[in-house]
């Protein structure tokens, strides 16, 4: 995420608040270790309260209590429209990296969302009450998700159903992994328990004594706590030792994330007094207060933030003009080899993956008949290996036509959860993947 010069536009704080905006904040240097924070869009789409809100590379997803879940593409600064599969409030919303959404909900599911076509992939049931969070484990094999129901599920997303449950001893507010995925936090009230996923038990947790609102990693194992009267606590859960506290709002802190860029990091902070504040931590001095670099105040009653990152800041380059170039030539010479052949080619490509489809059809009916049954059953390694194979095949198999993508999107549908998308970045962009398009009000 860091790069050698530091760009005017370091990166868009993204807030969703009680009265129904979502706001957007854009943080510019304005010289060295001066920043401010500049608002650039207004938008009023929902009609109830923003209860979550996420970002990647390309859009912004916001969920309410109006059962909505409204995406918004920041290139464009366009509105793109909603997603209405939920009946229920929009619990939380998170991405994983440009390809999937995830969306969980007071009506008992969560929803797998392909960002090219916004279709609905799957739903996973499972939870007998309203879903309060989830995480999605950086390799994407694995999803958590907490409920009122007192249980943390653990799904395999290789196959699309449930491999664990775990009672949990109150209703969990929220769940998230570490950067590397070694172990995950879950928020319990007044409290925060840390799990390995090594061991698949509890290693450690922190009495924060008061209200618990939010968790922001500075480090894989240094945390930020953030929660009633405005309080930040830094914690080390390898050490298990308290390292700061300070008084970042004067109320409720709602949301904390962290960033690196140019060698620095910033912590960022929502209060729900409706102030947004940038912070500078000194990662060798993390017993000071973090210095305030600068803050913004939005007048309303802030519920959620999310950051957005400008493409010059994410951590894969994209091709320099040369390479594009001669990538270009090489899709149109391989087009032309294939309109030479007679597309018998093509004939071979579908056979294989009807065979393929055939062989994934058995899990998918399991899934149908026991899904969320399974208590604390394991999966074999062997099998989820062949698996993520089967995932590889079909990238490759399926990456020369895009009309033969999608007149099999049903079908890849029910093989894989997550299997990555062959469409190119341009083609998506040029694809509307929604009707309703409008701009985003400027402030």
């Amino acid at each position: 995420m860091a790069t050698s010069k530091e760009p005017d536009n370091v990166f868009d704080v993204i807030l969703g608040t009680y009265e129904e905006f979502v706001l957007g904040y854009s943080l510019e240097k304005q010289g060295k270790d001066k920043y401010s924070l500049r608002q650039t869009f207004t938008n009023h789409s929902h009609l109830g309260s923003v209860r979550c809100i996420a970002a990647n590379d390309r859009f912004v997803a916001s969920g309410s209590t109006d059962e909505t879940v409204r995406l918004f593409n920041m290139r464009t600064r366009c509105e793109m429209g909603a997603l209405m599969q939920h009946d229920g409030t929009i619990a939380d919303v998170q991405f994983y990296k440009s390809s999937h959404l995830f969306s969980a909900s007071e009506d008992k599911t969560i929803c797998i969302w392909n960002t090219g076509s916004w279709q609905c992939l799957k739903t996973l049931r499972g939870h007998k009450a309203d879903v309060t969070s989830l995480a999605v484990h950086p390799t994407g094999k694995l999803l958590l998700s907490v409920s009122k129901d007192r249980t943390l599920r653990t799904w395999n997303l290789v196959k699309g159903r449930n491999a664990y449950i775990t009672n949990i001893k109150v209703a969990a507010d929220f769940v998230d992994w570490s950067p590397a995925g070694d172990h995950f936090v879950v928020g319990l009230g007044k409290s925060l328990d840390v799990y390995s996923a090594e061991k698949a038990g509890k290693v450690h947790s922190i009495d924060f004594g008061k209200p618990l609102c939010c968790v922001a990693f500075l480090t894989n194992d240094v945390l930020v706590l953030g929660g009633d009267g405005g309080s930040v606590e830094i914690h080390n859960i390898k050490k298990k030792s308290v390292y700061h506290m300070f008084t970042a709002h004067s109320t409720r802190v709602k949301a904390a994330a962290v960033v690196n860029v140019s060698k620095k990091t910033l912590l960022v902070t929502a209060g729900s007094e409706g102030s947004v504040r940038v912070w500078k931590v000194n990662m060798k001095k993390l017993d000071n207060d973090p210095t305030l670099l600068c803050e913004a105040k939005c007048g309303c009653r802030i519920t959620c933030m999310a950051l957005h990152m400008p493409e010059v800041l994410q951590e894969k380059p994209r091709k320099k003009g040369k390479e594009l170039a001669k990538a270009d030539d090489g899709k149109k010479k391989a087009k032309s080899d294939d309109s030479s052949s007679g597309g018998a080619d093509d004939g071979d490509d579908g056979a294989d993956n009807e065979d393929e489809e055939a062989d994934g059809s058995g899990d998918d009916e399991a899934n149908e008949n026991g899904e969320g049954e399974e208590d604390g059953s394991e999966v074999d390694d062997e099998e989820e290996s062949e698996d993520e194979a089967d995932v590889e095949g079909n990238v490759d198999e399926q990456a020369g036509d895009e009309s033969e993508c999608e007149q099999s999107e049903e079908q890849e549908e029910e093989e894989e959860v997550l299997e990555d998308e062959t469409s190119s970045e341009e083609d998506q962009e040029t694809k509307p993947p929604l009707p309703k398009r409008r701009k985003m009000a400027a402030r």
